[in-house]
């Protein structure tokens, strides 16, 4: 039984706002900028955030701003030392190791980003995007444990940010640590009990320890919740040819079929059950 690790990576980049700085020259080039910039019309911001930085050498907000830009434009390198500048200038921020450490991991230089999180985190720790991509940085390093350590800051501040569970059960299931995606997968299900994500979760890794009967409610349950998902009726149909259960199973993996022709899992199932 084979599963996938489901990744999901928050690559939002924090902008500096635009307030009213009236002691800097050309300030309503920096707005235009921005404008600009909305507008995605990348080139033209750029020469205009240059102007602003040349007649307003220590004007940081600028130099964050150019640094995001050049990261949506892809010139990593150049937006990595436009933001160091800014780090420089402003190094309690979290903002700008935030932005630097997103950019270091969108290239996958994860030695680099999880210092720049680190960093981030420590100065901005109710942040529960900072941890979560601490977390994520640091599951790509192998740091196994302080990437769950990070997920679990997160479902300790009591807030809606599902994809910190989420991530942790993925996390545990693929290093077989079970019974402890299970004890997630329940705190899903009492924040979420009408949702099917917990309740899906929750049967993987029942079906994973061979618990084939206590899976069965449960996903039975994931496909009341969720009769849409051919994912939840391919799940239902594994557990019971598990169960030797097998003209339940293939009216299952039918259904699953019937919502989407080309879903392997349950295309491999039917084939078992011939």
């Amino acid at each position: 039984m084979r599963y996938k690790i489901l990744w999901i990576i928050l690559i939002s980049i924090i902008t500096f706002p635009v307030v009213s700085h009236s002691e800097y020259k050309h300030y309503d080039l920096y707005v235009k900028a921005h404008e600009m910039k909305a507008q995605k019309k990348y080139e033209e911001a750029l020469l205009l955030y240059d102007k602003v930085i040349k007649a307003n050498p220590d004007f940081a907000g600028v130099k964050l701003n150019k640094g995001n830009l050049l990261f949506e434009m892809g010139r990593f390198e150049e937006g990595l030392k436009c933001m160091d500048e800014y780090i420089e200038m402003e190094p309690d921020d979290s903002e700008g190791w935030y932005n630097k450490g997103t950019a270091l991991m969108k290239i996958k230089n994860y030695t680099n980003a999880i210092v720049a999180f680190d960093k981030a985190a420590k100065l901005d720790p109710t942040d529960p995007e900072k941890w979560f991509n601490h977390g994520l940085t640091s599951w790509a390093l192998n740091r196994h444990d302080d990437a769950l350590a990070s997920f679990k800051k997160i479902m300790d501040m009591e807030v809606e940010f599902p994809d910190a569970y989420i991530q942790s059960i993925n996390l545990l299931f693929g290093q077989k640590r079970y019974q402890e995606a299970l004890e997630i997968c329940d705190k899903i299900i009492k924040k979420q009990p009408d949702i099917g994500v917990g309740y899906a979760y929750k049967g993987l890794c029942l079906m994973a320890m061979g618990r084939f009967d206590d899976a069965l409610d449960v996903n039975k349950k994931v496909t009341s919740l969720s009769p849409e998902s051919p994912q939840a009726w391919g799940n239902l149909g594994e557990n019971l040819i598990a169960l030797k259960r097998y003209e339940e199973a293939k009216s299952a993996i039918e259904k699953a079929l019937s919502l989407n022709p080309q879903y392997k899992k349950a295309i491999q199932l039917k084939k078992k059950l011939k």
